[in-house]
């Protein structure tokens, strides 16, 4: 019974930080009116292309934060060279309904 009390309390102190520095949502990302998919198939078809696209965005966001933070060590702390690697990653995180439907365009990298 102890070991379960102490579980619950770790695994609570552990998760109240994260709620604390939650990023604020991009307002622009919800601008549109909220709509539920027109078809069943589109939702589908996203959570399939999101099997694909979230573990190459995992790999390149991983391979982007390795190489911005080398070449800011390497040019002695110059954050500039560092957030130019880092703007690379910019954009949505998985593939949404919103997105097939053109309703959302899809952004993978720097704003234009």
């Amino acid at each position: 019974m102890r070991k379960v009390v102490t579980t619950i309390a770790l695994v609570g102190a552990l998760t109240v930080p994260l709620r604390l520095f939650a990023a604020e949502q991009d307002r622009r990302i919800e601008a549109g009116p909220v709509r539920a998919p027109t078809n069943v198939g589109i939702a589908i078809a996203a959570s399939m292309m999101n099997l694909v696209y979230v573990p190459v965005r995992l790999v390149v966001t991983t391979c982007t934060a390795v190489a911005g933070g080398t070449l800011g060590f390497l040019s002695l702390g110059n954050v500039d060279i560092a957030e130019s690697i880092w703007g690379s990653t910019e954009g949505q995180a998985i593939i949404t309904p919103a997105i097939l439907e053109r309703r959302e365009r899809l952004q993978f990298g720097p704003r234009r």
